[in-house]
């Protein structure tokens, strides 16, 4: 779709008209707080659905740290940091590989070791 975007002065000139008395209608006004409104409904929206994804993880994240001390001992303090970067996929599969690991040393070799969420693997 084409579109000619023209600036203030020129549709004025051009049309006749003076913007400052069309931007200052209660129609003008109507239609600009109906769309701020929505704006913000939609902004309000996306950072509760991140606020939500945020808490999913921290759960998922505090969860697998717990089941990791039940099962093993107290967990190194690195473990936990390495933990803090990792994806909601990645804290689910590895809740299903801490329920598995026969020890912790089993565990952290399938732990992945940079934000990339590899484990050391080759590609």
């Amino acid at each position: 779709m084409a579109r000619c975007v023209y600036d203030r002065e020129y549709i004025e000139q051009k049309m006749g008209w003076d913007m400052t008395v069309i931007t200052q209608s209660p129609l003008y006004q109507e239609m600009k707080q109906a769309f701020l409104a929505e704006g913000e409904e939609i902004g309000l929206e996306k950072g509760i659905k991140i606020g939500e994804e945020k808490g999913i993880e921290r759960g998922k994240r505090e969860t697998l740290l717990d089941g990791l001390e039940l099962r093993f001992g107290p967990v190194p303090a690195d473990v936990a940091q390495r933990l803090q970067n990792l994806s909601l996929e990645q804290l689910e599969h590895l809740f299903k590989t801490m329920i598995l690991a026969p020890t912790l040393d089993a565990f952290l070799a399938q732990l992945p070791n940079g934000t990339n969420g590899t484990n050391g693997a080759p590609r």
